[in-house]
């Protein structure tokens, strides 16, 4: 009876246990849940009842009405780009940086991380020097840009008023901010990649007389391929949100031949309190417009690379 007494003693104090680790687990999971239900869950629900709402202001009082309204306005001025609006503009511009950032960066980016990975002479200074802008702050780093080149680099191209509010170069400026600026983030990952290579693998490529230009096309490429699927994937996500630093160069007033899609979204809802609550309900129809654009690109980008992709073959 004794024995018999301290098994069912042992069940009940394990069903104890794990009622408290459950507890504890539970207790754990709360407050991320809580920030997921508020800030995505609610966020994106509350989006998307504002997007069929629109909201005036009628003798101090907001108005509120429902319809299709708000999309319908965003197809006729965003959408009719080939006449020549800001959208069509900010649309090319933020297709011109993804292009740019996938072929020059991506190329540039694993060249770079290949170099470093192999330990070439002088790999430690480019290591440095790529991955500087990413450990200090973005605001500091465009700060200390922007100081250097209209200081020493305007004046002795014969732009004494400094580059970066000239029309012309305001463009190609920022194009090669973002591209630098992007490189340690990609350079870091690729390299990472690249070391976790079977050393056996290379070793066997080099015994059997592999290039350095075979070798990095035939071993290392499609090592770093699953790495470069997550970038490929998330700047197709992006496109419609990266404003490409615009933000941080020219603030609330940035000209108009530099502005992306994301800037303008970012900069309209920072300026609603000027322009009243109803804006947002245009913000919102027009962020659920170009999800309904992104998800699918999104989606097919990632089915395309993961049929084409090494694995597959």
């Amino acid at each position: 009876m004794t024995a018999v007494g301290e098994k069912i003693n042992k069940g009940f104090g394990g069903l104890a246990n794990k009622k408290g680790d459950l507890i504890f687990c539970l207790a754990l999971l709360l407050w991320p849940t809580i920030q997921f239900a508020i800030f995505y869950v609610g966020v994106n629900f509350n989006s998307i009842l504002l997007c069929f709402q629109k909201i005036e202001f009628i003798d101090g009082v907001n108005v509120s009405s429902w319809g299709l309204e708000n999309f319908a306005t965003n197809f006729k001025d965003a959408f009719t780009f080939m006449g020549g609006s800001l959208f069509g503009s900010q649309l090319r511009l933020s297709l011109l940086f993804w292009i740019l950032g996938l072929i020059v960066g991506t190329s540039l980016g694993m060249m770079f991380s290949y170099f470093i990975y192999k330990k070439l002479r002088g790999y430690s200074f480019f290591r440095t020097i790529l991955f500087l802008p990413s450990i200090i702050s973005i605001t500091v780093v465009i700060v200390l840009y922007k100081t250097f080149i209209n200081i020493n680099i305007g004046p002795a191209m014969g732009y004494p008023s400094g580059i970066t509010d000239e029309p012309s170069l305001m463009v190609p400026q920022l194009i090669f901010f973002t591209l630098w600026f992007s490189f340690g983030t990609s350079v870091l990952m690729y390299s990472n990649a690249m070391c976790n290579i079977s050393t056996e693998v290379v070793e066997a490529a080099e015994l059997d007389g592999a290039t350095g230009f075979k070798e990095f096309w035939h071993i290392s490429l499609p090592g770093v391929y699953s790495t470069f699927c997550v970038f490929f994937v998330s700047s197709v996500a992006g496109i419609c949100t990266n404003q490409h630093n615009v933000w941080t160069f020219y603030g609330t007033e940035a000209p108009e031949q530099v502005q992306t899609i994301g800037y303008y979204i970012f900069q309209q809802s920072h300026m609603v309190s000027e322009s009243g609550q109803g804006k947002y309900t245009m913000l919102a129809a027009f962020g659920i417009i170009l999800t309904l654009i992104a998800v699918p690109l999104t989606l097919g980008a990632r089915k395309l690379l993961e049929r084409i992709g090494p694995s597959s073959t």
